[in-house]
């Protein structure tokens, strides 16, 4: 069976369903779902309170104007980013200084961290990509000896854990999307988890007060494209149409095919939906600000009883069954925290290969019938317009950036799946 690169963990039926409530104008306020959502959140992450929000973009936007922080002050952060995650910076006036990250957590590297820290840096956003944690412990020791707040994006961590405590439960605070395909997932939205309560009512007043706009346009185009992409990966539509479709793009036209997980934006055409994220510098638009529905909270419910409390296990089981069966010299290629399967959500398994690999080994794959490909977010300060802010080549964040790819790992794998998966890696590996 070919496998996609990645698939929704919201059922089609469901958002058909999801689709009628927005045409009728159901359950597009914020009432008694969200606030059972908020209080499954809090209680699951021991928080004192979790705030939902329309995009993650706008949790960390409301987390760092409640923070009071004057024109200038920095915020350090890794380079692989939304590009939006930037102008939310710089629409508060304040500095992204960007952190190189660590070969072996993938996360920041912590003597880059440090010879950064000065007076003017006041918060610290460690983003856990592809679900791994790393030593999340000495990181905070290091924002507290400095009095920076950290604030943690678990977007990408959802059932990961470190030393005992769940990701998320670390910084001053943690934010998290709801975007397509995350394994706690929506129609679109993000969350804050916060203990602060002086904060907490900051926020929470900042978010009634910044509402500018209706959800129900946005929220039916973001559902129009989960659809759509639930469509096309769906296993008999990808089987006999989307593969071939792939296939053919990339032996034919090579941009066109990498355009599809990473397209161009064209400055005279509007985002299709408030995920497109384009690299520019620009004020966040009013189509962000909206109140979080009881329809989206619904699906998230839904998306966090699967996937956390049923379906985390099972990730964990698929990806040790991968890893145990790829050959010890492709296992140099995957991070080391991978190994740790009781551990890690499995939101990506990453494998980075060499530059010379990148596209033999894609194309090697998707001939055996898995479309793999690598982050969709931008290396953010590598793009032109936050060129301002690049004072030295972060090199091994433009190489996991540049040669990362991800094997399938999302739901209804089985174990005849990875290790077909695995023996087309280390059939790749032993020619090469």
């Amino acid at each position: 069976m070919k496998l996609p690169r990645g698939k929704l963990y919201i059922d089609l039926l469901s958002l058909f369903k999801c689709l009628l409530k927005i045409l009728f104008n159901q359950n597009l306020k914020r009432g008694p779902q969200t606030q059972e959502l908020e209080n499954t959140f809090s209680k699951h992450w021991n928080r004192n309170k979790c705030i939902t929000t329309s995009t993650c973009r706008l949790s960390l936007y409301y987390v760092l104007k409640s923070l009071n922080l004057k024109e200038g002050d920095e915020v350090l952060l890794t380079p692989i980013q939304i590009p939006d995650f930037i102008n939310v910076i710089l629409n508060l006036k304040l500095k992204p200084v960007f952190i190189d990250i660590n070969r072996e957590t993938e996360s920041v590297d912590l003597q880059d961290l440090k010879s950064k820290i000065n007076k003017n840096s006041k918060v610290l956003l460690a983003t856990y990509l592809t679900g791994l944690v790393p030593d999340i412990k000495k990181i905070s020791n290091i924002c507290e000896d400095n009095s920076i707040f950290l604030i943690e994006d678990i977007s990408h961590s959802y059932g990961s854990f470190f030393d005992g405590k769940k990701a998320g439960s670390f910084g001053f605070a943690a934010i998290g999307s709801f975007s397509p395909g995350k394994i706690i997932s929506s129609i679109g939205g993000g969350f804050i988890l916060i203990d602060n309560y002086e904060k907490i009512n900051i926020i929470e007043e900042d978010i009634k007060k910044s509402i500018k706009n209706k959800s129900r346009k946005t929220l039916l185009k973001v559902c129009l494209f989960q659809i759509k992409v639930s469509l096309l990966t769906s296993k008999f539509i990808f089987n006999y149409f989307t593969y071939y479709i792939f296939l053919f793009l990339s032996n034919f036209f090579k941009k066109k095919f990498d355009e599809i997980h990473n397209p161009k934006f064209k400055y005279f055409v509007r985002d299709k939906t408030i995920y497109d994220n384009p690299p520019i510098k620009r004020k966040l638009p009013d189509e962000l600000f909206f109140e979080f529905t009881d329809l989206q909270a619904e699906l998230a419910l839904k998306t966090f009883k699967k996937n956390l409390e049923n379906g985390l296990e099972e990730r964990q089981k698929m990806a040790k069954i991968l890893y145990e069966n790829l050959n010890d010299n492709v296992k140099k290629f995957v991070p080391k925290l991978v190994g740790k399967f009781n551990v890690n959500a499995f939101w990506h398994f990453p494998i980075i290969v060499d530059d010379k690999d990148f596209g033999r080994f894609q194309k090697h794959l998707l001939k055996d019938g898995f479309d793999v490909v690598g982050y969709a977010m931008k290396l953010c300060n590598e793009e032109p317009q936050f060129k301002e802010f690049k004072k030295e080549t972060l090199d091994y964040s433009k190489k996991l950036h540049r040669n990362s790819l991800f094997l399938p790992m999302f739901d209804g794998l089985q174990k005849k799946d990875m290790l077909n998966i695995a023996n087309s890696v280390n059939k790749f590996f032993y020619k090469n």
